[in-house]
């Protein structure tokens, strides 16, 4: 699995060096490499707690997995999603990976349920 998520990562990664690539294609081109490094991410993670013994201790940066998982979900949803500020960051005992998959499954349900036009108030 870790090869072909490479292969996204290096072909996306030439593109953005290309010469008169358009602006809006370079924002495509950087936002699928943050979602194959994303990918990338998850992949180790799997392969990881199965080799890594059981009570490893992560701190994770809740606001940032917050960020990250809005402007994943600004890629394909047409609604607006309102970002509601914290007011300092807040470290979680969970794996980085495991924290944006629960927040992006959050996300995503809310706005299926907000429809297309919806509007979702979310932590940032």
């Amino acid at each position: 699995m870790r090869q072909p998520v490479a292969g996204v990562l290096a072909l996306a990664t030439a593109a953005l060096d290309e010469p008169h690539v358009p602006p809006a294609a370079l924002a495509r081109l950087r936002l699928i490499v943050e979602q194959a490094e994303w990918l990338a991410d998850i992949i180790a993670q799997g392969l990881e707690a199965s080799e890594q013994p059981k009570g490893r201790a992560y701190r994770t940066d809740a606001r940032r997995a917050a960020a990250d998982t809005v402007n994943s979900a600004r890629l394909s949803w047409s609604g607006e999603i309102e970002t509601i500020s914290a007011s300092k960051s807040t470290l979680i005992n969970l794996h980085p990976v495991i924290l944006r998959r629960l927040m992006a499954n959050l996300l995503d349900n809310a706005v299926r349920a907000a429809g297309p036009d919806g509007r979702v108030a979310w932590p940032r």
